[in-house]
């Protein structure tokens, strides 16, 4: 299809040209192209050309982040995990895991409810005994990792060899694949999370067609995906951090996510979304190396004060529907 007639991957109306953007965070070189689709219904931003599975593989290796080694010890003391206490504590006292062992105290849920809880407790669903939960795009398995701590029978499914290696010599339940992995299992989930993978693969609607079918009747999916309804991409455009490409195929509004959760059969649909001040800053800091030779930003780079202090005055908002990262849950 040329260019000039390029359809939205999702609701099929004309979109024009929005952006032709640079990797700034992985090293690779070359210039994409991104399509914004006119339909104020939709609004979707996608790459063109659409790459394929085979192309975005390439993009991949094994140092990719998301195949570090999972953190299996969850042992809280003065020293270590204070975090995991606090979120213990919130979970036990705000969302049914009465079967946790630690004694709970009150302000302990309190400061976890208030540092630690993601929109919706997307991460960590209201406890279901003996429920089954999936991480879709799990990488090693920090999140699977954690669910069968707190409860669950969890597991995981990532296409990276790597991830899935690192994640089964720390004996988690970890399958190598995408979609096709995802359609062997038929009604058989309570809950399937993902987190910062939708984005990724070309054919959203077969993944929403996958996640509903594997879902058991009334289960949940829940999943987070940059956000182009943010203040933040609004502002920085192509410096957006979570632009990510070539790795992300799609940067969703809010309107096209419900266009495809509703086409696929999802309902009690909500949201919610929230601010990443540190990849705001990270933006900053970008817009700052542009006139050098190469705009690159490592992850092991330290970012200065001052573009946390930028970020926090220009592009942080307090809106739910304007922060970063979109979380969305529906039911089936």
């Amino acid at each position: 299809m040329i260019k000039n007639n390029v359809l939205c991957v999702i609701c099929k109306c004309q979109s024009d040209k929005y952006l032709t953007v640079t990797d700034m965070l992985y090293g690779f070189d070359g210039e994409w192209d991104l399509f914004k689709c006119n339909n104020n219904e939709c609004g979707h931003i996608f790459q063109f050309p659409v790459p394929n599975d085979t192309d975005l593989r390439n993009y991949y290796s094994d140092k990719y982040y998301s195949a570090s080694p999972p953190q299996v010890d969850f042992n809280f003391s003065y020293k270590q995990n204070r975090g995991v206490w606090l979120k213990l504590n919130y979970l036990k006292y705000f969302l049914g895991y009465n079967h946790l062992s630690q004694h709970n105290f009150f302000p302990a849920a309190l400061f976890g409810k208030y540092l630690l809880s993601k929109p919706m407790n997307y991460d960590t669903p209201r406890f279901i005994k003996n429920g089954k939960i999936l991480d879709f795009g799990c990488g090693s398995g920090d999140s699977v990792s954690f669910l069968n701590y707190i409860g669950w029978d969890s597991e995981g499914i990532d296409f990276s060899n790597a991830a899935v290696e690192a994640g089964k010599k720390a004996k988690l339940k970890i399958k190598q694949g995408s979609i096709e992995e995802l359609d062997k299992m038929v009604n058989y989930y309570d809950y399937i999370m993902s987190s910062h993978c939708v984005e990724h693969v070309p054919d959203v609607y077969r993944l929403f067609n996958s996640f509903y079918n594997a879902l058991k009747k009334g289960g949940t999916l829940a999943i987070e995906v940059p956000n182009s309804d943010s203040l933040s991409f609004k502002i920085l455009k192509k410096y957006y951090y979570y632009l990510a490409v070539p790795l992300h195929v799609h940067i969703f509004s809010i309107k096209s996510l419900l266009l495809i959760a509703k086409k696929t059969g999802f309902k009690n649909i909500e949201f919610s979304s929230y601010n990443n001040l540190s990849k705001q800053a990270a933006s900053f800091e970008l817009i700052y190396r542009k006139s050098k030779t190469k705009l690159f930003l490592s992850s092991k780079d330290k970012i200065k004060l001052r573009y946390y202090l930028m970020a926090l005055l220009k592009t942080y908002s307090f809106n739910s529907s304007k922060g970063d990262c979109l979380v969305m849950k529906m039911s089936k």
